[in-house]
């Protein structure tokens, strides 16, 4: 089990992921440069046929993708190829889509590029709260980790679906300060910043 530091809204740390691996009877690191390539050689002992990842903060290294015999399998919330990037939900919210989009990909070289495994979709509407939004990835994403992988394990799974490049979109991450309200805008572009900037989030203000 390899980790990073916990961002502020997450629920749970560095040592409840100490806590798994305990758990688990298998090794444990805190390393956000887990992914570097420097790092092979270590990963390569480990003699796994393939890793899942969960917001890993850094770019992953080619010669440490090539580990994984099956690659690595990133769970992204955000509806590819058009939600790429950071605090994919928040800006679904904020541009008033119909959906939050959560996506298991292969990671490849860019940054959620790599082909699509499977797919769902929250639905949003007017009292939909990034919460709210948190809550499905919550249970969503464990359970979209046990279809792919047991898929994979049992040879039945689709091959995954390169991503459409003409469709693609980058999102950047929120600042503490986007959270500041500015009463000139309509009360629609309020109502979603306040939607989108709630629990788990420090809020807007």
């Amino acid at each position: 089990v390899y980790t990073a530091k916990a961002a502020p809204e997450y629920t749970r740390s560095e040592d409840d992921m100490k806590e798994l691996a305990a758990e688990l009877g298998c090794g444990f690191a805190c390393d956000p440069a887990a992914g570097n390539a420097d790092r092979a050689a270590d990963l390569r002992a480990l003699g796994a046929d393939i890793a899942i990842s969960v917001n890993w903060p850094t770019l992953i290294s080619t010669e440490v993708r090539q580990v994984f015999a099956n690659g690595i399998i990133n769970a992204h919330p955000g509806d590819l190829p058009r939600y790429r990037g950071n605090a994919c939900p928040n800006w679904a919210i904020l541009n008033g889509e119909k959906d939050v989009g959560l996506a298991l990909h292969e990671m490849s070289d860019g940054i959620d590029e790599g082909p699509i495994y499977l797919k769902r979709h929250y639905p949003l509407n007017d009292d939909s709260y990034i919460g709210d939004v948190y809550d499905f990835l919550t249970k969503a994403i464990p359970e979209m980790f046990l279809e792919v992988l047991g898929g994979l394990e049992k040879g039945d799974l689709p091959s995954p679906r390169k991503q459409d490049e003409r469709k693609a979109m980058r999102c950047y991450p929120r600042r503490p300060e986007d959270g500041l309200i500015d009463w000139r805008q309509p009360a629609s572009a309020v109502h979603r910043l306040v939607r989108a900037s709630s629990r788990p989030f420090a809020g807007a203000f």
